[in-house]
């Protein structure tokens, strides 16, 4: 008679539920699900991160994969990939890299400018001071304009991108 004694086997696959995120999610936020494939009946788990493609951008929490402390920027990186490592309870593992995509999210301008700011004393109303653009990282985007304050009122006018002089 022979025995036959059940030895454990390494995983032989690993998934991972979903693999998009949003740009700029906060540290915690759920990328998405892991489950490893392993013919050893009963087998546990855990997880690992050995690589990823911007530094700390993802962490392991039990089973998930979840964002980071590292930065998630869509318009630097679009996907960004980590390895993850599954270990089951008798020490073997396996090793599966994953592409996680980022998804844009529109982001405030960060910064605004005036083409000229002079003009001649007593000039007519509607006589234009200058155009105005906007520094914004999302590509497309477009701006409208308004005066929130001024220090004589009335002085000046939006017309479009424009400030003119105002009553």
């Amino acid at each position: 008679t022979v025995t036959l004694t059940d030895v454990n086997d390494s995983p032989t696959a690993m998934s991972l539920s979903a693999s998009t995120v949003a740009e700029n999610a906060a540290a915690g936020t759920e990328v998405g699900t892991l489950s490893t494939t392993d013919v050893d009946d009963g087998d546990t788990f855990t997880y690992s991160i050995t690589a990823q493609g911007v530094s700390a951008a993802f962490q392991i929490n039990g089973d998930k994969v979840e964002v980071g402390t590292g930065v998630l920027d869509f318009e630097t990186t679009p996907t960004v990939s980590v390895t993850v490592r599954s270990t089951d309870s008798g020490g073997l593992t396996f090793d599966k890299a994953f592409t996680v995509t980022l998804t844009d999210v529109n982001e405030a301008p960060t910064g605004m400018s005036l083409s000229a700011t002079t003009v001649a004393e007593n000039a007519a109303q509607g006589i234009e001071v200058g155009t105005l653009s906007t520094t914004d990282v999302d590509d497309g985007d477009t701006f409208t304009y308004s005066i929130t304050a001024q220090g004589v009122s009335a002085a000046f006018q939006i017309n479009g991108d424009k400030v003119e002089v105002g009553t």
